[in-house]
C-alpha cells in the first residue's frame, strides 16, 4: 500500500517556513510532532524560559520564531536582537 500523509501534514502543505507549536504544558509534549514535520521545528512550552516562574508569553513565540527565520537565513540576525531589546528579553 502506498504510504499515507498524516493529517498534521496535510494541514500545513508542501512549505519550507519554519514551524513554532507553543504548549502549556512541557516543551517534551510540544516535541512529540517534530519528527513528523518536514521543515525546521522549532518546540515551546511552560518550561522553556528556564526560569522557574517565567511563562512563554506572546513575545517569546515571536522572538522564537524571528529566531528560526533568521536561522534559515530568511531575516538578518538584527531583528532577532531588536524583538528581544524591544520585549526586554535579554
Amino acid at each position: 500500500m502506498p504510504r499515507r500523509s498524516s493529517h498534521l501534514l496535510d494541514c500545513l502543505g508542501p512549505s519550507d517556513s519554519p514551524v513554532v507549536a507553543v504548549t502549556g504544558y512541557a516543551q517534551h509534549v510540544a516535541e512529540q510532532i517534530g519528527s513528523h514535520i518536514g521543515s525546521r521545528f522549532v518546540a515551546l512550552g511552560a518550561d522553556s524560559t528556564g526560569a522557574a516562574c517565567a511563562a512563554v508569553d506572546k513575545h517569546w513565540i515571536v522572538v522564537s520564531s524571528l529566531q528560526a527565520l533568521a536561522q534559515d537565513g530568511l531575516i538578518d540576525r538584527a531583528l532577532v536582537e531588536q524583538a528581544m531589546s524591544q520585549y526586554l528579553l535579554q
